[in-house]
C-alpha cells in the first residue's frame, strides 16, 4: 500500500466519522428546525473564519457554498413539489435548515479534497478525479442513509437500498461535480489558484 493511499485513507476516515456525526445530529434534532438551523449556521461561520485563520482564499469556498446551497434548494423544491421525495414532521414544504445543509456539503467535500490533494506526492489528473468521484458518490450517500433511517425524509424512487435510490446518488454527485466545474472555470478566468479547482 503506497503512502499516498494511506494518507488519503486517513483523511477519508476522519471525514467519514464527521459526516456520520453530522447526520446523527440532524437525525436526532430534525424536528427542532430552528435549533438545527442555528447549529448549522454557526458551523458555517466557524468554517469561514477557519479559512481566514489558515490564510486560505475565502472567496472560492464561499462562492461554492452559496452556489451549492442555491442549486440544491431549487432541486429540493421541485423534487418535493412533484412528489419524488418528502420531508417529515414539518409544516412547510422544505426544512428551514436545508440551504445550510447543502452549503456545508460543499465545504465538507472541498475540504477533504484539499487535504487529500495537498498530501499527494504525485497529484496526477487521473488520481485526483478518482478521489473526487469517490468522495461525491460515497459521502452524501452515507449521510442520506443515516438521516433517512432517523425519519427525516423518504424517497419515492424505485430500486431503493437502505432508503436511497441509485438515481439520487448519481444526481447528487452530478450537482457537486457541476458546481466544481463552474467554479473551476471562474478560477481560471480570474487567475485564482486553488489546489482543488485550479491547481495550475
Amino acid at each position: 500500500m503506497n503512502s499516498d493511499f494511506k494518507i488519503a485513507m486517513k483523511h477519508t476516515l476522519v471525514y467519514l466519522l464527521k459526516v456520520i456525526i453530522a447526520a446523527i445530529v440532524i437525525g436526532l434534532l430534525y424536528k427542532e428546525q430552528t435549533l438545527v438551523t442555528i447549529i448549522l449556521g454557526l458551523r458555517i461561520a466557524y468554517r469561514i473564519n477557519k479559512y481566514r485563520v489558515d490564510k486560505q482564499n475565502v472567496v472560492i469556498p464561499v462562492i461554492g457554498m452559496l452556489v451549492t446551497g442555491t442549486l440544491g434548494t431549487v432541486i429540493e423544491y421541485y423534487g418535493t413539489k412533484f412528489g419524488y421525495w418528502e420531508y417529515h414532521d414539518i409544516n412547510t414544504q422544505l426544512p428551514k435548515y436545508l440551504f445550510f445543509v447543502w452549503m456545508l456539503a460543499f465545504t465538507f467535500m472541498y475540504n477533504l479534497e484539499t487535504k487529500i490533494f495537498k498530501s499527494l506526492s504525485k497529484p496526477t489528473r487521473s488520481k485526483k478525479l478518482m478521489y473526487i468521484f469517490a468522495i461525491v458518490l460515497v459521502f452524501p450517500t452515507v449521510g442520506e442513509i443515516i438521516t433517512i433511517y432517523f425519519g427525516v425524509w423518504t424517497y419515492y424512487f424505485p430500486y431503493k437500498f437502505w432508503g436511497v435510490s441509485p438515481h439520487t446518488i448519481v444526481s447528487i454527485a452530478m450537482v457537486h461535480l457541476l458546481v466544481n466545474y463552474v467554479i473551476s472555470i471562474y478560477c481560471k478566468k480570474r487567475f485564482i489558484k486553488d489546489v482543488v479547482l485550479n491547481p495550475s
